[in-house]
């Protein structure tokens, strides 16, 4: 998973974030993020750090802003919908992980 922070009044792409990140030559494919949180402020502590343990707690769950996601194989993100949060819940259950949702 990756948190990009916007500058105030601009908007990300996730289609020409994935064409960025899909160029950049010491990047390979296996390293594509499954998973992309857009927002508008990152979580920091009073040292103005950002708090990577906020964003790990949150995971794919996030609230803090436009979740995006994309299969094995996808080129290109979507939306993470409802119903994508449903099948991985689900797809945990079934592999006996789910206490790594809660962690």
């Amino acid at each position: 998973m990756i948190a990009v922070q916007t500058q105030p009044g601009r908007s990300i792409d996730p289609g020409d974030l994935f064409s960025f990140l899909s160029s950049q030559p010491d990047l390979s494919p296996k390293w594509l993020p499954t998973y992309v949180v857009i927002t508008s402020e990152l979580p920091r502590g009073v040292t103005g750090k950002v708090l990577v343990r906020e964003l790990r707690r949150e995971k794919f769950f996030s609230r803090r802003g436009d979740v995006f996601w994309r299969e094995r194989g996808e080129s290109g993100f979507k939306p993470f919908a409802p119903d994508d949060e449903k099948r991985l819940r689900a797809a945990f259950e079934a592999s006996g992980r789910t206490r790594l949702l809660d962690l």
